[in-house]
């Protein structure tokens, strides 16, 4: 994955045929991408043959929209480990809780790969996109932080290694096997990892309190030490030490 601030070759893609008849532009328009990639506050992400791409515009309080673009050479197997490494840095490193995208009618492809993605039905528009000088509507997707917890890979496997050391050193499991909360948790300890523990345990709070598990609280910010209910777990330099186990009583 390479973010960029250089719209060169983000410009190369948008100006392919294939490309450049879903983005909007008039037929003989040149397509600049300049102002949205040199953006600091948009995260803009190529393959590593810098041949496809995601733009990721920020609206503000944690809402992205996400524009693919991809040359042939770049679909398939590029184009999904970009996605996969693209959306978890947007979750786990920068303050994105959602991400929108829009689906032109008739982008059947792009539908298919929004829904790959795990990109679900928002809501939709009626004749307001501009497509080749035609007005057609649209089918919004989005998906939040917790879409993506769901269904990204890796993060169940942070989960159980999280788990299995709070066993080791704790003595006992502090619950049963729960495949969903492994995801939750190794979500937050991918999001630590990257100095962004405030987001992401706020995040993991939200759906805790809803599935019946104890809340944790941040408390020391550097370093970074994490109340998780039955201990206080230091975290430096990414790796984990338990500062002190609370006893338990009946």
């Amino acid at each position: 994955m390479i973010r960029t601030l250089d719209a060169t070759k983000f410009n190369i893609i948008a100006n392919d045929p294939e490309v450049k008849q879903w983005i909007g532009y008039n037929e003989d328009a040149v397509v600049d991408l300049t102002n949205v990639i040199s953006d600091i506050n948009n995260y803009c992400l190529l393959t590593d043959d810098e041949d496809g791409g995601y733009i990721l515009h920020n609206l503000g309080d944690g809402l992205y929209v996400a524009h693919t673009l991809s040359l042939k050479s770049a679909r398939g197997q590029p184009m999904a480990d970009l996605m996969h490494e693209g959306f978890q840095f947007m979750f786990t490193t920068t303050d994105c809780l959602e991400i929108s995208t829009l689906i032109p009618d008739g982008a059947i492809a792009a539908e298919r790969w929004a829904k790959f993605a795990g990109f679900r039905n928002t809501f939709r528009r009626e004749s307001f996109f501009n497509l080749n000088g035609n007005k057609v509507g649209g089918q919004f997707m989005t998906m939040t932080y917790s879409d993506w917890v769901y269904k990204a890979p890796k993060l169940k496997e942070a989960g159980e290694t999280f788990h299995s050391f709070i066993e080791e050193n704790i003595g006992h499991p502090n619950h049963p096997d729960d495949d969903i909360h492994d995801r939750f948790v190794g979500a937050t300890i991918l999001g630590c990892e990257e100095n962004n523990a405030a987001k992401v345990i706020n995040q993991y709070n939200r759906w805790a309190l809803l599935a019946g598990y104890q809340p944790s609280t941040i408390v020391n910010a550097s370093p970074l030490v994490i109340n998780i209910g039955n201990a206080l777990i230091q975290q430096t330099n990414g790796s984990m030490e338990i500062l002190k186990v609370f006893e338990e009583h009946s």
